[in-house]
């Protein structure tokens, strides 16, 4: 197939292109790295582990060049350090300019869970004769950044209990293995993520009695967290174009139907555990899909031990956006490190829609497995670095304008109505399974062209991509490829 040319971009940004950057190309714009007079070839290794692993193995650089590995711990673990060559790691990214040969070697070490609870603060916000509890933690902020919000919604068993008045708030009590206190909220607060993913996490806490039918399917209460999500926009450093979304069990079924509820507010969807319930009689799944779902990215997790069919209507949801030609891409236990391997590719492709469905053991089926899939999202890494990249696609800020293959030439024509100094388009190609990058220029060029055979193209797709200055993929646009 064809060479990959590499894209520079922020570390801090967490681009999806993050892979090679050479200092030397006058495309990646200006750099302080110091030049090589003498560039010489070397080659940098790695050591392997069975606790994570380290994409790719090996890499041959030049001197002077700044080369990328993307250190990953298994399910459950942590990077402590990476040592043996000088670079910086942020999030799993690390990053190396390159002086001499070395051998890069990660320490990775099992995740305990701390109680993080006291980090929340508890707030109320009154809607008619309705009072909703709400915890909201904080990141440490710099000035002049703007941080991603995560809005947790529980499930069932924790309405129950505040339904009780056991626990001041069993949204944030993090006791695995009972049924109460998932991981919804406090995961995003252990101090390993929020070191390496500062964000700001909402948690609402709802007893059962607002519904007895069926709780939180309520459009009410969705409007009522976006009245929220809008006062800390206006009042604290969240980013409008970084608002997620997850929920365990009855609250993945609001996170499903968020966007329906709630149009243009949300940039990423992590349901698990639960299937679409709608609240409203005239917001279909299929309206919903067709009409917000192209602008968000999506990973769901379930397990298939788990009961009253939860996971076959959660593949539905994925059939339906499949329909639309929002094709998810699927994953099971991701326990191999092979598997590890193959997602870690995936998600640095240009896709937005995922799919886990456990399959361990998880002692007697049904509820166990219920919880298990929550719990077990909650403790992966490739989920986090996943969802940290997700930027609001702008459905206007990107227009393809024209195509033409003529003598083995594809020539693509674009256009960004507004686009800074380092922003950037990247043309992908497909064969249904896996994208090709072919090439990352500048916006403002507005036009590429490639030497591709007709068997190269044949039967693929192209995809645009368009990258802000911080790395965030904010415009999408695809096309068939038209042979002549």
């Amino acid at each position: 197939m064809l060479p990959i040319l590499t894209l520079c971009s922020s570390a801090s940004g967490r681009a999806l292109l993050l892979l090679t950057c050479v200092a030397l190309l006058a495309a990646c714009g200006d750099s302080d790295t110091p030049v090589d007079p003498n560039p010489t070839p070397v080659v940098i290794r790695t050591s392997t582990t069975n606790l994570g692993l380290v994409d790719p193995t090996e890499q041959r650089a030049m001197t002077g060049e700044i080369v990328t590995f993307q250190v990953l711990p298994n399910k459950g673990h942590q990077t402590v350090s990476v040592t043996g060559c000088d670079g910086e790691l942020d999030g799993i990214t690390f990053t190396i300019t390159v002086t001499e040969a070395c051998t890069l070697t990660p320490q990775f070490r099992e995740t305990v869970r701390e109680d993080v609870a006291d980090l929340f603060v508890e707030q109320t916000i009154i809607e008619g004769d309705y009072t909703l509890t709400y915890h909201l933690y904080t990141p440490e902020i710099e000035a002049n950044i703007r941080y991603p919000l995560i809005l947790a919604i529980h499930g069932t068993a924790e309405g129950l209990v505040a339904e009780d008045g056991l626990f001041e708030n069993p949204h944030l009590v993090d006791d695995i293995g009972e049924k109460i206190g998932r991981p919804v909220a406090t995961g995003w607060v252990q101090p390993h993520v929020r070191e390496a993913y500062p964000a700001y996490v909402l948690a609402p806490l709802v007893p059962t009695s607002f519904d007895p039918e069926e709780p939180w399917a309520d459009a009410f209460l969705m409007r009522l967290y976006d009245r929220i999500i809008q006062n800390l926009i206006e009042s604290e450093q969240v980013d409008p174009d970084r608002i997620y979304v997850t929920g365990h069990s009855i609250g993945a079924t609001q996170t499903w139907f968020a966007p329906g509820i709630v149009a243009d507010r949300f940039t990423a969807l992590l349901p698990t555990s639960g299937v679409w319930l709608s609240p409203v009689d005239d917001i279909t799944q299929e309206d919903t899909v067709a009409r917000e779902y192209p602008y968000l990215s999506v990973w769901s997790f379930g397990h298939r031990g788990d009961g009253d069919g939860r996971v076959v209507d959660m593949r539905q949801m994925h059939i339906l956006m499949d329909n639309e030609n929002l094709t998810t891409t699927r994953f099971e236990n991701l326990n191999a490190q092979s598997d590890r391997r193959d997602a870690l590719q995936r998600i640095n492709q240009p896709l937005r829609y995922f799919a886990t469905e456990y399959s361990f053991p998880c002692g007697s089926q049904g509820a166990e497995c219920h919880y298990a899939a929550t719990d077990t999202m909650a403790t992966e890494p490739l989920m986090y670095e996943w969802l940290f990249q997700q930027h609001r696609i702008d459905p206007d800020a990107l227009e393809l304008t024209s195509q033409t293959y003529l003598n083995n030439e594809l020539t693509l024509s674009w256009r960004v109505p507004n686009t800074g100094r380092n922003h950037t388009v990247t043309i992908w190609l497909s064969d249904g399974d896996y994208w090709q990058r072919l090439e990352g220029i500048r916006a403002s060029n507005a036009t590429y062209t490639q030497t591709l055979t007709a068997a190269e193209v044949e039967n693929e797709r192209i995809r645009l991509t368009l990258t802000d200055d911080e790395g965030f993929v904010y415009g999408v646009v695809d096309s068939d490829v038209l042979l002549d």
